[in-house]
């Protein structure tokens, strides 16, 4: 329990063919929500690496990272560790369903999902905008994100399994 979890996380953006942005997501198969690939680091691997692993993994697309948006942490809920969030480019592979994944979709970023976790828009926004290294605590108590724990209880239970195991 001595040291922060590391999630390295990428943003993959492009222009669709009617000059609008898209975000690639993938939805969970554990709890149906929509995220950004991502995941953990595994031993001996940097977080570039990691973070290309794992969109290939999920999504079944080659992705080089074009720059490192930031870092972002939940005060309230230290046990899930911090996101380390890339902007990320596809250079090669085909849209695949991974072990963790139902659904890997590009949405125009003014539409995205319902399910979507709420603390993954504020990474897009940043990533959007061009930002770069910012280090950023999200808001874990605001109705949005209770809301969403309301409304998908599979994501309160997962987060209260997970918790459990990090106290031990």
């Amino acid at each position: 329990m001595g040291h922060t979890r590391i999630s390295p996380q990428v943003v993959v953006l492009r222009h669709n063919q009617q000059g609008y942005e898209e975000v690639l997501l993938i939805q969970r198969a554990d709890t149906g929500i929509w995220t950004i690939p991502g995941g953990t680091v595994e031993t001996g691997e940097s977080l570039e690496q990691a973070a290309i692993r794992e969109t290939k993994e999920e999504t079944g697309y080659d992705v080089s990272l074009i720059h490192q948006v930031g870092k972002y942490s939940l005060p309230h809920m230290q046990f899930l560790g911090e996101a380390i969030v890339f902007v990320g480019k596809i250079n090669g592979g085909e849209s695949k369903i991974g072990l963790e994944s139902t659904q890997v979709v590009w949405f125009n970023v003014n539409r995205l999902p319902y399910k979507l976790l709420p603390f993954q828009k504020p990474k897009i926004k940043d990533a959007l905008a061009g930002k770069t290294k910012i280090n950023k605590e999200l808001p874990t108590t605001t109705w949005q994100v209770l809301r969403h724990y309301l409304i998908f209880p599979r994501i309160f239970f997962r987060l209260l399994k997970f918790y459990r195991k990090y106290k031990k």
